[in-house]
């Protein structure tokens, strides 16, 4: 089972430094600062929908009708940040509110952009109340903020690839070109924007 999930909050912290961004477009006028960002940010969440990969720590959740097995359940988003952090709950019958479930319930299989969830041999699942969205999975996902090192990760990889922050410069100066030629939004998004991203895909 295959399942993306919702983004409930987002680090504030730009997910490259705007100055360098700046400096990659020539840009210089402290006027145009905010309209960078803005394209910087807008399209750090078109790579996240695009990819599965989160360009900023985030926090996310995945709501379920019910238990799934057999099997894992695959995530796809990445990379996850604390693994041990992450929290199934479920609406017990009878049970007023949400109820986690024990750690020990579960493993948890990371990949660069995705995880799986696998139920332990033996485990023994609550009856849950009737009707949808009875299980809720919550975790935190997405790459350091800039200027972040690899001693200073919270777990292996999530430092963001240099074609991945390639990719994100390029796909910001092409949104900004677009704002200088008077056009400020994309009638067609993937359509004009894939071709950018697919430049840089083999690099990470």
């Amino acid at each position: 089972m295959d399942l993306r999930a919702t983004r409930t909050a987002v680090s504030p912290v730009d997910p490259l430094p705007l100055e360098d961004v700046m400096w990659d477009l020539r840009v210089d006028s402290e006027d145009d600062a905010e309209s960078v960002r803005r394209y910087l940010l807008g399209s750090a969440d078109w790579m996240e929908e695009r990819t599965g990969y989160a360009l900023r720590p985030g926090s996310y959740q995945v709501l379920l009708d019910g238990w799934w097995q057999p099997g894992p359940v695959q995530i796809m988003k990445g990379p996850l940040r604390h693994p041990e952090e992450l929290v199934i709950e479920c609406m017990e019958l009878g049970v007023a509110g949400w109820q986690p479930l024990p750690l020990s319930g579960y493993r948890v299989s990371e990949e660069p952009r995705s995880f799986r969830i696998y139920w332990r041999e033996g485990v023994t699942f609550p009856t849950l109340e009737p009707g949808g969205q009875t299980v809720r999975i919550r975790f935190d996902a997405g790459y350091d903020p800039p200027g972040s090192t690899q001693s200073e990760s919270s777990g292996s990889g999530l430092i963001m690839p240099d074609g991945m922050k390639s990719a994100l410069t390029a796909i910001t100066a092409f949104m900004y070109q677009k704002k200088v030629a008077g056009r400020d939004t994309l009638r067609f998004a993937n359509v004009e924007l894939d071709p950018v991203l697919q430049q840089y895909r083999q690099f990470w």
